[in-house]
Parts: C-alpha cells; sequence; structure tokens
C-alpha cells in the first residue's frame, strides 16, 4: 500500500489505544515494516489498510515488557501514542525490535545472559532493573531489562 520495500511482515497482536477507554480488546493484525519509516497493519494478510504507524515520530522501543494475558510484548512509542504489540515467541519479538530498530536509526546492544537472574543488590545505587529501551534520544545506548522478564 505505502511506499518502499517491505523489510519484514506478519502477524501481531496489537493492543487498542491506552487513551479513549472502551471495550475495545487486543486484535491481531497483519503488519508491514516498510524501508519507508512506515509501519502498516492490516484486518487480514490481503485485506485493507487498517492504520499506519509513522516511524519517523519514534522516540522508543521497549522489548521484553511484562503482561498479566501475553508473553514476548513489546512496543513502539511515538510522539502521540504507544503501540504494543506482541509477537508469537521470542525469537520473532527480537526479530521485529530489530528490524524496527534498524529503520528507526536506534542503537542496539545484545542483552546481557540470563538477565532475570541478576541480584538488584549488585546494581549501583540498587536501582530498579526497567525493560530492554532502544531510542535516538541523542545519547549513548545503554541496555537495560525488565524486572520480569519472560523466558521460554
Amino acid at each position: 500500500m505505502g511506499g518502499g520495500e517491505i523489510l519484514k511482515k506478519g502477524w501481531l497482536v496489537k493492543s487498542p489505544p491506552l487513551e479513549g477507554g472502551g471495550m475495545k480488546s487486543w486484535r491481531k493484525r497483519w503488519f508491514c515494516l516498510r524501508s519507508s519509516k512506515i509501519l502498516e497493519y492490516y484486518k487480514s494478510e490481503n485485506g485493507d489498510i487498517k492504520g499506519v504507524v509513522n516511524l519517523e515520530d519514534c522516540v522508543s522501543i521497549h522489548s521484553a515488557l511484562f503482561h498479566k494475558k501475553y508473553k514476548h510484548v513489546f512496543d513502539i512509542q511515538t510522539r502521540d501514542r504507544t503501540y504494543f504489540l506482541v509477537a508469537s515467541s521470542q525469537e520473532e519479538m527480537v526479530l521485529w525490535v530489530k528490524s524496527l530498530c534498524s529503520v528507526c536509526s536506534f542503537i542496539t546492544q545484545e542483552p546481557v545472559p540470563n538477565p532475570s537472574k541478576r541480584n538488584s543488590s549488585t546494581l549501583p545505587g540498587n536501582f530498579p532493573i526497567l525493560p530492554p529501551t532502544h531510542t535516538n534520544a541523542g545519547v549513548p545506548f545503554t541496555e537495560k531489562f525488565g524486572t520480569t522478564p519472560h523466558t521460554n
């Protein structure tokens, strides 16, 4: 539908907007990530476009987020909205996050092995461990980890 080469495509579950309330539920959507910094989503693989995320407005991406119902949750934060997305597996989530970070020109690092086994008392200042963050905020990127990461 949009311009630019398709870099990644596949099924993800998308949250409704946080604002506005209502009875909307998480929906499975077909996503296409384009080289033109556009993420499109559709009701079906060959259906009409349902929405577009302009990644020019992306300020950060967080991965391995905790959710009481879903595993493999990540988000895309834009200036106007946060999109929570669910991949079918840990590997698929990592592929989506890496692809999104590449398109957004974010700097990423590989995670520390077994972050859930780190003792928080060994962290400087005993600060809580945060979700992995990928950003282009103009400062060097530092990988941080969720307090309750999902493992397979």
